[in-house]
């Protein structure tokens, strides 16, 4: 199930049925959770009748299946939700105990369940295109949403919105200086725009400044591939070699890192090339696929490098590809630091 048609079905007042909140998301499942249980538990005096808490690693069929058969008390629905289980680790027996409780539940239409699960405990695999085979044999019997990590434009757009829910204004540069220092968190960026929104009132103003981003926003290095991206396209060499650092020690995979920025640099020297032919940014980002204001940092990072140091850029990420791949994880992050030495 996308998000758009959970969000409809929620707007349409018929939250029933059994999902899945997964992905890496936690705001969105937070946020959407919420969501549910509003649509579910309309009469407050008997909520703590209605709504039933669970959770553990290991699903207990008994408890679920307790818990749904018991009548809601003075209302139409009731919820249940399962916290933490770890489906990753379901033997092919249990997905068919899932499947019959499922079954089961079909008998009780006014009980909603929910399972509320971390990234590392379901992998859903490459969606929509390749699914896993335990994301495809949930879905027979689950409405599973996949809260994946939002990109930089669905971020932008997102807090767009929010200063605007709060009656302040903040243009793109500003929103790309609150990603750029406060990382791309949903979580510290919803604190960060509260914050904003107060300080911009407090100095009676409905507009908040780059200014203000960078004296009351907190700066956060994010240390995964996507940060080391934003610190490569900064041209920030210190930053870049914090996150290298952070992910080395947590035994991140040094091809994946290799991967987003090589990603960078072609996208660097892609738009690059499309300046240098005339092309008008409207048409560059078409052809790229990519959000115009997105296109407007690219366009200003390359012009600053040039085609030809981007090119060699992109030489050097085809060898640190190859040592990455080839070897140990250190090799893999002695190119990676020998790439941002010779790039930036």
């Amino acid at each position: 199930m996308l998000i758009n048609e959970l969000k409809a079905k929620l707007k349409s007042g018929s939250p029933d049925g059994w999902y899945i909140f997964c992905g890496e998301e936690n705001f969105l499942k937070r946020h959407y959770l919420g969501e549910l249980r509003a649509a579910c538990l309309t009469e407050p005096a008997f909520d703590a009748f209605n709504h039933q808490v669970l959770e553990g690693e290991k699903i207990d069929f008994g408890a679920i299946a307790d818990a749904i058969k018991a009548p809601p008390m003075m209302a139409e629905r009731k919820l249940v939700e399962w916290h933490l289980a770890d489906f990753s680790a379901l033997r092919e027996g249990e997905l068919d105990k899932l499947h019959a409780l499922r079954e089961e539940g079909k008998e009780y239409p006014e009980a909603t369940v929910c399972f509320i699960v971390d990234a590392d405990c379901l992998d859903v695999g490459s969606l929509p295109k390749r699914p896993s085979k335990l994301y495809t044999a949930l879905s027979k019997d689950f409405s599973v949403v996949c809260f994946e990590k939002s990109t930089e434009a669905q971020l932008a757009a997102w807090l767009d919105r929010h200063f605007k829910h709060e009656g302040v204004n903040a243009s793109p540069a500003v929103i790309r200086a609150l990603l750029a220092q406060s990382g791309t968190g949903m979580d510290a960026l919803s604190g960060e725009v509260t914050k904003l929104c107060c300080y911009a009132k407090a100095n009676g103003r409905d507009v908040i400044t780059e200014g203000d981003v960078a004296l009351v926003a907190a700066r956060v290095t994010e240390s995964d591939a996507f940060g080391l991206s934003n610190a490569i396209l900064g041209g920030d060499a210190d930053a870049a070699y914090a996150c290298l650092w952070d992910m080395q020690l947590r035994k991140v995979e040094p091809a994946i890192a290799v991967a987003s920025v090589t990603r960078i640099y072609s996208d660097l020297l892609t738009a690059a090339i499309f300046a240098d032919e005339g092309l008008p940014p409207a048409e560059i980002a078409t052809r790229m696929r990519m959000h115009e204001y997105k296109l407007s940092l690219y366009l200003r990072v390359a012009a600053g490098r040039g085609i030809e140091r981007l090119r060699a850029a992109l030489a050097l990420c085809r060898e640190a590809d190859v040592a990455a791949k080839s070897g140990a994880g250190a090799d893999g992050y002695l190119a990676l630091s020998l790439l941002i030495a010779r790039t930036l």
